[in-house]
């Protein structure tokens, strides 16, 4: 059963069921909807250890370029900044999934491991959709039920995060439809249970 935190009571109240003990919290909205930041001020508040991955952008000569991943963890050998995609003389975006092969999976499959607070995974698109090794280790992540794991998911119809929406050990906040803020203290008062 997937829990849709659009859901609201008669009260306006978001509802998260109480017997949600796996917290993989899936969170989606519109480019600027505060997905990241959401995240971020969650992790801050609970003064969490974080572990996975973020995403960010990069310009070159002032202008944005395409995004790059990064790693939360310590990965020896590895370079920890590596581009996910780039933006083309037409304005298209084009991925690189050799970097979800190498860095991403090779990061994913750390954190299982680490001794982190929870697990970020920022952000989940198209661009990794036909990386297999990569998605395998999404759902490493999904299943473990140890830590909290905050998805960013891309408001895309993609295949692989409509699967993860409909996970039924997944709470999926839209932020085009819940007031970021609602949602912040709605799931900092049901992380801090946990903590």
């Amino acid at each position: 059963m997937t829990f849709c935190i659009k859901t609201r009571t008669a009260a306006n109240d978001l509802l998260i069921p109480s017997e949600v003990n796996q917290m993989n919290i899936a969170i989606t909205g519109q480019p600027g909807s505060g997905k990241s930041t959401l995240v971020q001020r969650l992790t801050q508040a609970l003064a969490w250890k974080s572990s996975g991955f973020r995403t960010y952008p990069y310009e070159i000569s002032g202008k944005k370029r395409g995004y790059y991943l990064h790693s939360l963890i310590s990965l020896p050998g590895q370079t920890n900044d590596l581009p996910i995609s780039e933006i083309m003389a037409s304005g298209q975006s084009r991925g690189i999934a050799e970097t979800f092969r190498t860095l991403g999976t090779k990061c994913l499959q750390q954190t299982l491991h680490s001794t982190s607070d929870c697990i970020i995974m920022d952000e989940i698109g198209r661009f990794e959709q036909n990386v297999p090794e990569f998605l395998h280790a999404v759902r490493a992540i999904l299943n473990q039920h140890h830590k909290p794991v905050f998805i960013v998911l891309k408001k895309e119809p993609i295949p692989f995060v409509l699967e993860i929406k409909e996970r039924s050990d997944c709470i999926h906040i839209d932020l085009d439809i819940v007031d970021r803020e609602e949602a912040y203290k709605m799931l900092l008062t049901k992380l801090e249970v946990r903590k």
